[in-house]
């Protein structure tokens, strides 16, 4: 069977078959829609209404692909305007809602009289701080935000058929003065955060954030930590309540929208629900910053933007957990390295030809010099690119390349990201002058 991805010709539905038997898909044509596709991959026995394996793919917090290692237990959105009733309940007080457009809206009415209410939620519950992580995402926009007077949340947790605050969850709150939040809530103590939104990028990519907009909110509940986002930036990070310690008590709730008037606003605030998916995190892609722990090697070592830097290998630990020192490969050396695996079957090492000593003040007075940062070249070894190309003992090393060299480390650590036969810019004194010769790296063991 062919496949065609159509641009909107179907008119039975999102997808269907066609006369000739090819396959038609409608894909989003509104841009803001198209933050709504899931991708996903299946194992169907052959029988479409039989028992079938759904793989999710995504971009995980951390921006990495990841397929099949996390499951899909839920997802919604809001086509047509029948609500599903068999997933979700709501209760409210004079308050409004309805679903159109895509979006299910509430407050459609724009109420602002004092105790109106809607909490809106699944009928399903989902674990909070349980063995394995849970991705709660929701794409949706605000109306009205900055509006006083008036509390609108979103996320996981108990709302209570009033105006109370929910007695447990984590979920983001707009609060009475329109301030974002982070909220983590346990047995009636809350922890709060305010979340900085000056950094968050729009969805259109154009001017600065607006909650005007569909944004993806995510909710990433680990054991021992919540991380809140938005739009993929790291607002918050909320550890979990001190009475709540253990995967055994991990809690059940299940997900929750809700505007509630608190006072007489001057508008009515809304929340306008896109799509809303909970994914199961697998055991073994719990955070976005790996634990290294004993014995168990590591794994991605990420920083704040969420880029590689490196691959962690080994932890120094007075506890055989994860507090201690750790110890990871940086990511040029570990790309190289799989590069010429690759490329030569084995690892290409190239050497200068020189052996020495870091300086510093100590040892720069027994060697009676006045330098006390480099690499002294104590001895040049026969046939290197070192001795060929006039590097002498006693020569103090500086830079290679651009590269500062002020210790061993630093000498080798460059090093070991070139391979035999590269040519390296080595910036020495000699004499009490600066000279930069090209030195070309030998293979490692030729003498």
């Amino acid at each position: 069977m062919a496949i065609n991805i159509a641009g909107g010709g179907s008119t039975a539905g999102k997808a269907n078959v066609t006369a000739n038997y090819d396959l038609n898909v409608v894909t989003p044509q509104v841009e803001l829609n198209a933050g709504f596709v899931q991708v996903s991959s299946e194992v169907d026995s052959g029988i479409v209404t039989g028992t079938r394996t759904v793989l999710p793919m995504e971009i995980s917090d951390d921006y990495r692909v990841r397929v099949g290692l996390d499951q899909s237990i839920f997802n919604s959105s809001f086509e047509g305007t029948t609500l599903f009733t068999h997933q979700y309940t709501y209760a409210q007080n004079i308050m409004t809602f309805t679903q159109t457009g895509g979006y299910f809206i509430i407050n459609n009415g724009n109420s602002v009289t004092n105790l109106h209410y809607v909490n809106f939620a699944t009928r399903r519950t989902f674990t909070l701080f349980g063995t394995y992580p849970v991705y709660f995402d929701s794409w949706l926009k605000e109306a009205n935000e900055t509006t006083t007077g008036v509390i609108s949340e979103w996320g996981i947790g108990i709302a209570p058929a009033s105006t109370a605050a929910p007695t447990e969850g984590v979920f983001f709150r707009r609060n009475e003065s329109g301030v974002l939040k982070a909220v983590v809530s346990y047995n009636g103590t809350e922890t709060e955060e305010v979340i900085d939104t000056s950094n968050i990028p729009p969805r259109t990519g154009i001017g600065s954030f607006s909650a005007a907009e569909a944004n993806h909110y995510l909710l990433v509940i680990h054991n021992d930590i919540i991380n809140f986002w938005i739009n993929d930036v790291l607002v918050s990070s909320i550890p979990c309540p001190g009475t709540q310690p253990t995967p055994t008590m991990s809690t059940s709730q299940p997900l929750m929208y809700r505007v509630r008037n608190t006072g007489t606003p001057s508008a009515g605030r809304r929340l306008e629900i896109g799509f809303i998916n909970v994914t199961l995190g697998d055991q073994n892609s719990t955070k976005p910053w790996p634990h290294v722990l004993c014995g168990a090697g590591g794994g991605a070592l990420v920083n704040t933007r969420g880029e590689l830097i490196g691959i962690n290998t080994m932890i120094s630990s007075p506890t055989g957990s994860y507090t201690g020192y750790s110890f990871a490969v940086p990511s040029n050396i570990t790309r190289k390295i799989i590069e010429d695996i690759m490329e030569f079957g084995g690892v290409q090492r190239g050497v200068l030809g020189i052996e020495g000593n870091e300086l510093n003040s100590k040892a720069s007075e027994e060697l009676g010099i006045k330098d006390t940062e480099g690499f002294y070249i104590n001895k040049i070894t026969k046939n290197s690119g070192a001795e060929k190309a006039g590097l002498q003992k006693g020569d103090i090393i500086k830079k290679l390349d651009a590269q500062k060299i002020n210790s061993f480390a630093e000498l080798t650590g460059y090093i070991n990201t070139k391979r035999p036969n590269d040519k390296v810019q080595v910036t020495f004194i000699r004499d009490g002058q600066t000279k930069t010769v090209p030195v070309t790296l030998i293979r490692n063991g030729i003498s």
